[in-house]
This record gives C-alpha cells, structure tokens and sequence, in this order.
C-alpha cells in the first residue's frame, strides 16, 4: 500500500463511519467514528499491507526482520529423478531455503485491536442486565454460555468498525469483496461532492442477500448485468 492509498483507506472509513450509522443507537455513531480512528492510528507497518489477508515480509533492516526458517530447500530434500538446467526459484541454486517473517496480516490486526479496545471496556458497553447475567454465569463456571454472551456483545461493537475499516480498505487498495449491507446511495452520502473515480472504477453489480451463515457473514445474491456506478440507483445494494 503506498501513501496515496494509505490517505483514501482512511478518508473512505471515516466518511462510512460518520455517514452511514446516524440512525444506529447501540453503538451509536460516535462511538463507531472514535473506534475507527482509533483502529487506523493503531496500524503500523502500513505499507507492507497488499491485502486484507496478506502483508509482505519486513524488509532487510527492518527492526522486526527475521528468519522464521533456515534450512535445506526442498529441492535438496526430494531432488527431481531427472537432472534439470533449471534453477530452483525458492534456494536459487544454494540448496538451503530462507523464510522471512511478514507484517501481520490486516484481518488479524482488527482481531487483536478488538481484544484490547472493546474487551477492556465490555462492562461500560453492556446493559446493566446483561452485565448481571454475565457475571451469574462466570460465577456458575458456566464459562461457554459466558463467552457466548461476551461474543455476542463484542460482534455487536466490532461489525460496523470492521465494515467501514475494511470496505475503505477493498475500494482504495485490493478489492476482496468483502462488505455486505450498503447501497449505492449510501456512497453518494459519504461523498456529497460526487463518488471519486478510485471507488465507483469499473462496473458495478448489484446484489441481494439470500440468506446469512452465523459467524460468517452475509450469502450474496447476484442480482443481473454489471453496469458503470453512476447508472446504479440509490437503493441498489453493492458488494463492497
């Protein structure tokens, strides 16, 4: 990822996140723009980000970089039953094969995000009841009804930060379609001065939702041809 994307990924999630939650109450909007920023400023390493499950390896010098393995190649551990001029891409011809460790990926960053910023704070964003009922059920060692419960809780203040953070980052990065549940209109609300070319590039098919898989997500449901972004109406819904 390079600074100029860098700077669109933000300005997308912000704008999702001050846009497209007004009328959502828990969490509400404020809560949802604060936790986004706070998620961005978190991130370091950015420009070893190349997709949302994939981030190159640290560079050399890099105060991070280090051998995660270092060992005979596997050309040298099953050599070919026939001798080839070609040389082996993963040693180079050396016969011992280097791992480098890589940036965390950006999908694991927002789980270890989520574990500090909303689990030290789960007490305040639970209701009074459901803080009771959680602390009856630890006290009972009925621990997976309790970490049910603390999940359920968590997923509620984690969605809407992981879909404005990583629908920003599909539309000014890598796309990976990601993000279910807007609409194109909801698009032009973020960007009142007109949709930027870097988000509404290429054609554009709408979508339905046929069903949800719990703890996976939305089931999309092509819905026709592809067309270019300005022809889509308001209510058409887009995968991101």
């Amino acid at each position: 990822m390079n600074e100029q994307q860098y700077d669109r990924w933000r300005d997308f999630a912000l704008r999702m996140a001050r846009t497209c939650w007004t009328n959502r109450s828990r969490p509400k909007r404020d809560w949802i723009v604060t936790a986004v920023e706070d998620f961005l400023d978190s991130v370091e390493d950015w420009e070893l980000i190349e997709s949302w499950e994939c981030s190159a390896d640290y560079p050399e010098g890099h105060q991070y970089r280090r051998a995660t393995y270092d060992g005979p190649c596997w050309c040298t551990l099953n050599p070919p039953k026939k001798k080839s001029k070609k040389v082996c891409s993963a040693c180079n011809g050396t016969g011992r094969r280097v791992a480098w460790a890589s940036r965390s990926p950006l999908c694991d960053d927002m789980t270890c995000w989520a574990d500090g910023y909303i689990d030290e704070q789960l007490q305040q964003l639970t209701t009074k009841r459901e803080w009771q009922r959680y602390e009856r059920l630890r006290d009972k060692d009925d621990w997976d009804k309790a970490d049910a419960l603390g999940e359920a809780i968590r997923d509620l203040y984690l969605s809407p930060v992981a879909c404005c953070v990583r629908a920003g980052f599909d539309c000014a990065v890598k796309a990976s379609m990601g993000v279910l549940g807007f609409t194109a209109g909801d698009l032009r609300r973020m960007y009142p001065d007109g949709v930027p070319d870097w988000v509404k590039r290429g054609d554009w098919e709408s979508v339905g939702v046929k069903g949800v898989i719990p703890g996976v997500g939305f089931v999309p449901e092509p819905q026709g041809d592809c067309h270019p972004f300005d022809s889509i109406a308001d209510e058409a819904k887009v995968w991101l």
